[in-house]
């Protein structure tokens, strides 16, 4: 009986290493979780205070979701979350969202409006609208966009307080008008501003016409390096993917910046994503530093915050469970390419820094 359990182990080892894989234990493929995610929806349900995945359906006309993407108008539909000894199910409504994703993906993000909801957990009641990120595309490679995006955000919100929070989720996306056509994929939800500025004691405020001058110095550093680290020039306070928030009782009249969609960084390597010729980039890959020049005195000190928060990046990276092996040495090589300069010779990319700088006129 022994021979032939060897005999079996060794053909089985050696299928693996024929198809170039390594053995089960050390396989390179996302895990399979359970269908469902089994949370408690109670009233004390906080949304982004846990890192497990959840679990939901989503019901509503896909062929008219799809065909309206470009011009989009809310659409009614069924939202059900799965907890420990129900579903909850709500009507809510949603709409396409996004500026470049709309259009390109053939699957866009989505906007999801919980206004007027009576019933469940007052955290999501709250929220008002929350973004939804979609996979965009069929194509398995487009579910790792959505994971590497995710990262980023638990990133930054290592890096500052002052941070969008996230929750993944895995989604079946149904047709109200075939319920047996669905989609199963993950995304992850957003956190409302008005929701984040209410928890730091703040309200937005209208970025039209700011710049990285009206933002609180500190912060404002910490936000360009960040972009400089993950190889992301897809951002401009006052225009594009930053939100502004000010504090209540603030003394300065400077501002709070919150950085948002990272998918054009070279973090997260989307083939859709094309350098900035104007910048001088040729690869998708490649950083440049958007920090205002005025900004330069305190770059330093940053670098010096960075250093000390690598290995929680890392612990970030090795720790999620739903990035196959490659993709986390990947990230983390990436990673290492800021460090390395940064480790040898802070000195000298801090200058590098501050020649890249931006001066950016009142």
């Amino acid at each position: 009986m022994k021979p032939l359990l060897i005999v079996i182990l060794i053909y089985f080892l050696s299928f693996h290493v024929i198809q170039g894989q390594d053995p089960p234990i050390f396989q390179d493929s996302i895990p399979v979780i359970q269908d469902t995610i089994l949370v408690d929806l109670g009233n004390d349900f906080e949304l982004f205070d846990s890192e497990v995945p959840l679990q939901m359906n989503l019901t509503f006309d896909i062929q008219n979701f799809i065909g309206n993407k470009s011009d989009p108008e809310y659409l009614n539909a069924r939202l059900n979350l799965f907890c420990e000894e129900d579903t909850v199910s709500w009507d809510i409504k949603i709409k396409a969202r996004g500026e470049f994703r709309r259009n390109f993906c053939s699957f866009p993000p989505i906007m999801i409006n919980v206004k007027g909801l009576e019933e469940g957990p007052t955290e999501i009641r709250e929220q008002k609208t929350i973004k939804l990120v979609t996979h965009c595309r069929d194509a398995g490679e487009y579910e790792e966009y959505v994971f590497r995006e995710y990262l980023l955000y638990k990133i930054y919100c290592l890096i500052s307080p002052y941070s969008f929070n996230v929750r993944l989720v895995k989604i079946n996306y149904i047709d109200e008008n075939d319920p047996d056509d669905l989609i199963s994929s993950y995304g992850f939800l957003i956190e409302n501003i008005d929701h984040l500025a209410d928890r730091n004691n703040a309200v937005e405020i209208d970025e039209g016409g700011l710049q990285q001058q009206d933002m609180i110095p500190e912060i404002m550093t910490r936000l360009a390096v960040f972009q400089y680290m993950i190889g992301n020039v897809d951002w401009q306070v006052g225009t594009h993917n930053v939100k502004v928030i000010q504090t209540a009782g603030q003394d300065t009249l400077k501002a709070i910046p919150l950085p948002y969609d990272f998918d054009h960084s070279g973090f997260v390597n989307a083939d859709y994503a094309i350098p900035r010729k104007n910048l001088g980039l040729t690869d998708i890959r490649q950083r440049r530093y958007l920090g205002d020049c005025t900004l330069n005195g305190l770059i330093s000190s940053v670098l010096d915050e960075f250093i000390i928060l690598q290995e929680e990046f890392t612990n970030v990276i090795n720790s999620f469970e739903f990035l196959n092996n490659s993709n986390k040495r990947d990230l983390l090589s990436y990673l290492s390419e800021f460090y390395k300069p940064l480790l040898e010779d802070q000195e000298k990319l801090r200058k590098e820094l501050e020649r890249a700088c931006i001066l950016i006129l009142k």
